[in-house]
């Protein structure tokens, strides 16, 4: 099999895997920045029409492939390009992450120094918390009960409640408050 008719097959392979028609495949290259008609990429599949560089990286970001997963290259350099690329979305994840964090922190504070001020406010976050509280205390004793997780003691209800059932709402209001002189 000559390089081009194993380009073809991979093609053809995440082509159909994806379900996609040869004008969707088109459009997606599109968006990854290279324009090419839905019969070129037909006559690739055909024919073993020659891919170009461009073309390669494109089909690999659309089917989330290494690049030389093109042409077969699926031992240990497709494998360690694929756990390469993993680390490197990891990386950004957490980058993204750790800013969103410090925004969250940020906005926390923000809502905390306006809350001290303002005893109004605050009735309103405590308000919150015991709203979404009451919802999440429900949900988590009967998820508990119907998985047999025992919360018997105050304590182990309120490790549960807070590891699965804490809603953003309920999560926001805690840490506002957890911050305030006499805090919740």
């Amino acid at each position: 099999m000559t390089p081009e008719q194993k380009v073809a097959a991979t093609i053809v392979r995440h082509r159909k895997e994806k379900d996609l028609t040869y004008e969707q495949l088109a459009e997606r290259m599109a968006l990854e920045g290279v324009n090419i008609h839905q019969s070129a990429i037909q006559k690739t599949e055909k024919s073993g029409r020659r891919v170009n560089i461009d073309e390669m990286v494109a089909y690999a970001k659309v089917f989330g492939i290494p690049v030389e997963a093109l042409w077969g290259g699926t031992g240990q350099e497709a494998e360690v390009a694929a756990g390469w690329q993993a680390l490197l979305g990891a990386e950004t994840l957490h980058t993204i992450a750790a800013f969103a964090r410090r925004n969250y922190e940020d906005e926390i504070a923000r809502v905390r120094a306006k809350a001290e001020k303002n005893p109004e406010l605050r009735e309103h976050i405590e308000a919150r918390l015991a709203k979404h509280r009451v919802m999440a205390e429900r949900k988590a004793r009967a998820m508990a009960d119907k998985d047999g997780i025992d919360v018997s003691t105050d304590a182990k209800f309120e490790e549960y409640l807070w590891k699965w059932h804490a809603d953003d709402a309920m999560q926001a209001a805690h840490d506002v408050l957890a911050g305030l002189g006499n805090g919740k």
